[in-house]
């Protein structure tokens, strides 16, 4: 669990029994009809899930996609749908209809008019950027970066000037405390923060201006780490590195010294570029229990041997929709890596409560593949 959603479950109570089953519950379609109408009937059925998944602030959502422009109000459908569970409940009507206003508006701009429908939702539309609180920051990010790249030539012209910008005037401090991210703004406000909370108001900062940009993270390091993260910005047709605190490296590879796994989002949606940094060899894991597959077995983990510690690559889990790695209907589970030593780990518990489990060591060589058999009835 993230810290945000570990401090926001503290917060949040079950939905309203209304909105417990809304394909059988007249009232809540009701409810909903005067919202849903103004959308193609083809967008109902999706929507009408996401504002049943708002519980209590449905309305809060609704009420957006009625003041939004006919022009804006697929955006607002788009944000609905793929926004988070936590979102949807903490989600306000005005913070909405400033991320889907001003993000048109950007995309007016001269960095970002030719870009297509899909990659302006994705990486400009998005509002969703990490673990920061959800709140309303385009607009006094653009009166702030507006002026700074005024003057750019191109989309990578500007985002270097942003670059520099952050790095003169944003300090690094270490995390020292316990709750979620501090907001772009905050950190704006501040002149200060962690790795991911300047990663974060750089990628805002970047979007706000037109720029398309999403954060890149290598799994396998500890999240301040300052070889955790980057950003990659988009221009015709490339993603180009960026580092938000060392402008003279931008375009360049990561510094690691090998990188196992990396993970950016297409949307709100995680997936999985390590491809695109480093040659990868394929791992196939086949999980069984005295010698019978285990199909769509989800007791096992990957991580990675670096720095004398074993460190769980959580972003494989993006693979799948609930996030949680599963074997397929043969028992395996296959996946890229990147060079390197790494541990396969598999354990259940038998009906009396005792856990079996075991471990394997194993080396993955780019351009092979290699299988790793876990037996939970082998030695443990």
């Amino acid at each position: 669990m993230t810290r945000r959603a570990a401090f926001l479950t503290l917060l949040v109570f079950a939905p309203f029994a209304l909105f417990a089953q809304p394909s059988r519950d007249a009232t809540g379609r009701n409810e909903f009809l005067p919202y849903l109408s103004l959308i193609s009937e083809a967008q109902r059925g999706k929507l009408g899930e996401a504002l049943v998944d708002a519980g209590g602030n449905w309305r809060e959502l609704a009420e957006a996609l009625k003041e939004a422009s006919e022009d804006q109000r697929n955006d607002v459908v788009y944000l609905i749908n793929e926004m988070p569970h936590l979102d949807r409940l903490e989600m306000t009507k005005a913070t909405l209809i400033e991320h889907v206003r001003e993000a048109d508006e950007a995309r007016k701009g001269m960095f970002a008019k030719a870009l297509p429908e899909s990659l302006y939702r994705e990486h400009l539309l998005t509002y969703r950027l990490d673990e920061e609180p959800c709140e309303a920051w385009r607009k006094p990010l653009r009166e702030r970066f507006a002026p700074i790249v005024s003057k750019a030539r191109g989309p990578l012209e500007a985002a270097k000037l942003v670059n520099r910008w952050v790095a003169k005037n944003i300090k690094r401090c270490e995390p020292r405390y316990f709750g979620p991210e501090q907001s772009p703004r905050a950190t704006l406000t501040r002149k200060k923060g962690t790795q991911a909370e300047i990663a974060v108001l750089t990628t805002a900062a970047l979007r706000s201006v037109g720029l398309p940009c999403r954060m890149a993270t290598l799994d396998g390091k500890d999240r301040d780490d300052p070889l955790y993260s980057w950003l990659e910005v988009y221009s015709a047709g490339v993603w180009a590195t960026l580092y938000p605190l060392d402008p003279g490296r931008f375009g360049k590879s990561p510094a690691a010294k090998f990188i196992p796994l990396v993970a950016t989002s297409s949307g709100f949606k995680p997936i999985l570029v390590t491809g695109r940094y480093t040659q990868t060899g394929k791992v196939r894991l086949v999980l069984k229990e005295k010698g019978e597959l285990l199909s769509k077995f989800k007791g096992f983990s990957v991580s990675v041997v670096t720095d004398g510690a074993f460190k769980p690559l959580d972003d494989l889990g993006s693979l799948f929709e609930d996030g949680e790695l599963q074997t397929d209907s043969t028992g395996s589970f296959s996946c890229e890596l990147g060079k390197g030593r790494y541990l396969a780990v598999a354990g259940k518990r038998d009906p009396d409560g005792n856990p079996s489990f075991i471990m394997k060591g194993f080396v993955v060589v780019p351009g092979q593949t290699t299988e790793v058999e876990l037996d939970l009835a082998g030695k443990q």
